[in-house]
């Protein structure tokens, strides 16, 4: 799983300045140089229960910004 920008984070433990410094973390590890937004998860899900992806079955499909060849460790 990667992290996702969202109010998530706060339930997490997160201070703003926690959440900047990950930000930070993400832009100079993750291979697609950003934190992950809701949106980025809501159009994966968009797609799986669109007629596009009508032939695909019982797939994990990553969102993670390449997240899962990377490690980030809390601060």
């Amino acid at each position: 799983p990667a992290y996702i920008k969202s109010e998530f984070l706060d339930t997490l433990g997160y201070s703003n300045e926690a959440v900047e410094a990950l930000e930070e973390d993400v832009k100079n590890v993750y291979p697609l140089r950003r934190i992950g937004e809701a949106i980025d998860v809501a159009k994966a899900i968009a797609f799986l229960c669109s007629e596009d992806a009508s032939y695909i079955t019982g797939d994990c499909m990553v969102v993670d910004g390449g997240g899962s060849y990377v490690n980030i460790t809390r601060r």
